[in-house]
């Protein structure tokens, strides 16, 4: 296992908080977001079939 997916597992599980802190920026000026106690992830759909990402771990949603 390595450690990004021990970071992942710990920030999901231990911290109940999404894995890219809120306002992550990604491209497109795309950011993960808070609102009512759920975060929003504007790729992780994208990333379903990258074996290499961390977003299968994360608590986030899709953004809408």
């Amino acid at each position: 296992m390595t450690r990004i997916s021990i970071i992942g597992l710990y920030t999901t599980f231990i911290l109940n908080e999404a894995i890219h802190p809120k306002g992550t920026p990604f491209p497109d000026n795309l950011k993960v977001t808070y609102k009512d106690n759920t975060y929003f992830c504007p790729v992780k759909d994208k990333q379903k079939e990258n074996p290499n990402a961390v977003c299968r771990f994360c608590i986030a949603k899709q953004t809408e």
